[in-house]
């Protein structure tokens, strides 16, 4: 199937969108709070990337594209380092560094298959623009720790019930400090334990300390969405027209998705035996935020892919697809105050800058 020019615009928009916010649920306090791991959150991710392409069969028969389910594989790695990305270096940032690859490299991939540009010497200045003006966005002044800000706010409250607890029950820790019933190596754990106890009955779960994904993940992260997500749709190009269409993100589905399940069945196993339990592991009450995660980002795909069986192609629609960096930009300003102030204005300079490289190249690309 081949969409028309059109739907192909209205798909890059859908894609911007879909690609811009999957990363949101990412950052919420109550998955930072329950340290998910990467591999856990994909999984979960994954799930809604292999299910919600069903719900397309009334539109298209059920067909399973070899060449589908490899872009599925090769989609893998970019799945586990998105959530190593924005947990570490941030959605405005590690998101920006990702796009950045990733047009780079679709965009190579596109002219490998003969992709013929209307103007070269536009198309080259419209890509410049583009790389400028998103490592523009990155040189944007940030809040001191804006990328972790979620995880302070969660340490800053965390502190202050703990130092609430002290100051409440003071004069009985004093009186039996003084006693000698209770030691100064056991008062915080008490402290602690108070806490908990009235989480529990706020309805929260027991404060467990967000464990910080280190930069270097976030950078080997950032790597593996660039080179992994700029390829994962290259494979398309070599189906035969009756294998391409809406059914594509059922064959993709079921590649990312079997293939994460495998890398989960392994890592389960690691898990348990080192002893912890492996239920704990996927964090069942708040699983619904890496399911959003995966709702959003199959809606972007659908539409990425439509762009791709469009005449803007792979090294048109889908690299302008990633200006979803602007979304996520917003969002981490808006959502979590990454950016504030005058910095704003520069943000919305290099906005502008990004968007000018960006139609350039979806002209005259």
């Amino acid at each position: 199937m081949v969409f028309s020019r059109k739907v192909g615009w209205l798909a890059v928009i859908g894609g911007i969108i879909g690609f811009g916010l999957f990363g949101v649920p990412m950052k919420h306090k109550k998955v930072l709070k329950a340290n998910m791991h990467s591999v856990i959150y994909s999984f979960y991710l994954s799930f809604m990337v292999f299910l919600v392409p069903f719900f397309l069969l009334f539109k298209e028969p059920f067909v399973v594209s070899i060449y589908g389910v490899l872009a599925g594989f090769i989609w893998v790695p970019s799945c586990f380092g998105s959530v190593l990305v924005v947990q570490s270096i941030g959605l405005t940032v590690g998101i920006s560094m990702w796009s950045v690859l990733v047009m780079f490299v679709s965009f190579c991939w596109g002219q490998i298959y003969g992709h013929e540009m209307k103007n070269t010497a536009l198309t080259i200045v419209g890509l410049v623009l583009l790389f400028g003006g998103i490592l523009l966005l990155i040189k944007v002044p940030r809040n001191e720790g804006g990328a972790s800000q979620s995880e302070e706010k969660i340490r800053s409250r965390e502190e202050e019930k703990i130092n609430f607890a002290k100051s409440k029950h003071q004069d009985q820790e004093l009186s039996l400090s003084s006693s000698g019933n209770l030691s100064e190596e056991n008062l915080i754990p008490k402290v602690e334990s108070m806490v908990n106890v009235e989480d529990s009955k706020m309805g929260q779960a027991d404060p467990k300390g967000v464990k910080k994904v280190s930069n270097f993940m976030g950078w080997i992260g950032v790597l593996l969405v660039g080179i992994c997500g700029g390829s994962s749709y290259a494979p398309l190009k070599l189906a035969k027209p009756e294998y391409q269409g809406l059914m594509v993100p059922m064959s993709f589905g079921i590649g990312s998705f079997s293939a994460i399940t495998l890398i989960t069945i392994i890592f389960c196993i690691k898990k348990k035996l080192e002893g912890q339990k492996v239920l704990e592991l996927f964090h069942f009450k708040i699983c619904y935020f890496a399911l959003s995660s995966g709702l959003i980002w199959c809606f972007g795909n659908i539409c990425s892919i439509v762009t791709i069986l469009s005449p803007l192609g792979l090294s048109i629609g889908y690299p302008l697809t990633q200006l979803a960096v602007l979304v996520s930009s917003l969002s981490g300003i808006i959502l979590f105050k990454e950016i504030t102030g005058k910095n704003i204005i520069y943000f919305a300079f290099c906005f502008v800058f990004a968007i000018g490289g960006g139609a350039l190249l979806g002209i005259y690309g």
